[in-house]
């Protein structure tokens, strides 16, 4: 009598898996995989958010960030802003809003450069409204938010030198742009650390400025809320885009 045909069959025989996997979002604007280890131990543990009005923020030492671009005769500060999304990155999977922590790629390819340079002579500061995010570190939303911006700053290698502040879901309608909530709160990290703003040359750039095809105008009306320079990211960036 015949053996079973499974038996016969033996190791070529072989099954499919009904689980859906999810797909791999692969990088194409940056040379090497992103090692968020060591160049980013420290930025990523300095996550807080604050009591009263909760927002969500990561500030450097301010022995580094700040002394480094003060002006060393009257302790002020030159300011460079940035909106988040669709200023600085945008998604990689082409989706509106982000996926998962790695779906995000630079706004264009001189966006890194631009950062660094920038850095040598100004605080860079990144102001974002973030609806979805819940400020409560055990919420899914809250650590992929987190997460992703992590990647994005240890991509430039200014980890002590960036400060984010972020309007998560339910904050008090100050907090976020166009109202200067988040701006408050930089001045006030600024002036305990013994420094002050130079606001006549500092400057925002995000992509709402009420332009044809814009969602709406917070980032223009931010800036001018604040008291500083406006620029799109197409003003700010296309330049160095080679």
């Amino acid at each position: 009598m015949p053996r079973d045909i499974l038996n016969m069959l033996g190791s070529k025989t072989t099954t499919t898996s009904s689980k859906v996997t999810k797909p791999v979002h692969k990088r194409h604007d940056v040379a090497k995989p992103l090692n968020l280890g060591g160049v980013q131990s420290s930025f990523n543990k300095r996550w807080t958010i604050g009591r009263g009005v909760p927002i969500i923020c990561n500030q450097p030492d301010p022995k580094q960030c700040l002394a480094a671009v003060a002006d060393a005769t009257s302790k002020q500060i030159k300011i460079a802003s940035f909106d988040l999304d669709y200023t600085l990155v945008k998604t990689l999977t082409g989706a509106r809003f982000p996926c998962d922590k790695e779906d995000w790629r630079w706004w264009n390819s001189g966006v890194a450069k631009r950062l660094n340079e920038i850095a040598k002579e100004y605080l860079v500061v990144i102001f974002t409204n973030q609806g979805a995010v819940v400020a409560r570190k055990d919420a899914k939303s809250y650590t992929k938010f987190t997460q992703r911006v992590n990647g994005v700053v240890a991509a430039t290698k200014l980890t002590e030198q960036v400060v984010v502040y972020a309007a998560p879901k339910n904050s008090d309608k100050s907090t976020r742009k166009p109202e200067i909530g988040m701006w408050t709160a930089l001045e006030q990290f600024v002036a305990e650390n013994g420094y002050s703003i130079d606001k006549s040359r500092s400057y925002f750039v995000g992509d709402a400025a009420g332009r044809q095809g814009d969602h709406s105008d917070s980032d223009k009306v931010f800036a001018e809320n604040v008291g500083i320079a406006f620029r799109t990211p197409e003003e700010e960036f296309t330049a160095q885009d080679p």
